[in-house]
């Protein structure tokens, strides 16, 4: 009879935000709040505190030609409303992305950040870069010089379905390695799949025309769930049967929302749990559950980080 190896089980310490559908936080929960299972069964949840430290953020910002005036006056209305409430002890960076290429690094003076803000707004001149913002959003993940906890990406783009260099997985595993989380503002439409066609063998050989759909699993939404962040969906180019109005009152929801994401980087849950450091998942207690039915425990989707090995795993 064979014996089956077990993965050793140790103290995991998740970060993790939990956030209602219109990105407003759930803040001040302690341990009893939450809930944790693994394969094995419910997982004890040994600590949760709230990290405040300081943070370094990289604007990530698609410009260029495609990108529609509604869509550049979001843009800077957004990172306005971030750098309103920014702290001084947090970092902040910029890297257009697809469209003329402008940069700020690290360190740099605000004043910097607000020039390169106000030329978005207006539309940058310039020739436009090659690649995509995956590509973009990869070549970001050097400027983060030695991990830091918190270290986060805000991408502002149409989508990231242009045309790139690097995959999705490599992006998606180069962020993970790096600890990154990634939030968005998806300002263009969400392209649910592809639409494919070809031949196939029909009835006594006959060929035929066939047709199916490929759904798109690569983009801006599961980049950032499967770092532990999220994405807020304001298509500013319209559908076909809609015209988009940037109104007043659109304009102060998405101001809200940009103030909650700023938020959500700078204040998370740190969650140590006792259990393996595969396939665990957190939720909340069930008297937190009852009275926010629609909050949602938010955290990197590949946890595997050991703070100890407890005795029991040393036998």
């Amino acid at each position: 009879m064979g014996i089956l190896a077990q993965e050793p089980r140790c103290v995991l310490e998740v970060p993790a935000i939990v956030a209602l559908p219109d990105a407003t936080l759930v803040q001040g929960l302690a341990a009893d709040g939450f809930a944790a299972h693994d394969e094995r069964g419910p997982a004890k949840i040994e600590l949760v505190n709230s990290d405040r430290g300081p943070r370094r953020i990289l604007f990530i910002v698609e410009t260029g030609k495609q990108v529609p005036l509604e869509v550049r006056k979001i843009q800077a209305e957004i990172l306005k409303a971030i750098l309103e409430l920014a702290r001084p002890e947090d970092s902040f960076a910029l890297l257009t992305t697809r469209g003329p290429r402008r940069e700020v690094p690290f360190g740099a003076a605000r004043e910097a950040l607000t020039s390169a803000m106000n030329e978005i707004g207006t539309g940058i001149s310039g020739k436009n870069q090659e690649g995509g913002t995956m590509d973009t959003i990869f070549e970001g993940i050097d400027w983060f010089q030695g991990h830091k906890i918190g270290d986060a990406i805000l991408v502002l783009t149409i989508g990231l379905e242009s045309n790139h260099r690097v995959s999705f997985a490599r992006v998606r595993d180069g962020l993970t390695n790096a600890h990154i989380h990634v939030f968005g503002f998806q300002l263009g439409p969400i392209i649910a799949g592809y639409y494919q066609t070809g031949f196939g063998t029909g009835p006594i050989g006959q060929t035929v025309p066939t047709a199916w759909i490929d759904p798109n699993h690569e983009n801006l939404f599961a980049l950032s769930r499967y770092t532990g962040s999220f994405v807020t969906l304001e298509n500013a180019e319209g559908d076909p049967w809609k015209e988009y109005k940037l109104t007043d009152e659109r304009m102060r929801a998405i101001r809200h929302v940009a103030q909650q994401v700023y938020k959500a980087i700078v204040e998370f849950y740190r969650i140590q749990i006792k259990g393996s450091s595969r396939n665990t998942e957190i939720g909340l207690a069930d008297s937190i559950r009852k009275q926010l039915p629609r909050a949602e425990v938010i955290y990197p989707r590949n946890i595997q980080n050991c703070l100890e090995v407890v005795g029991s795993a040393r036998h």
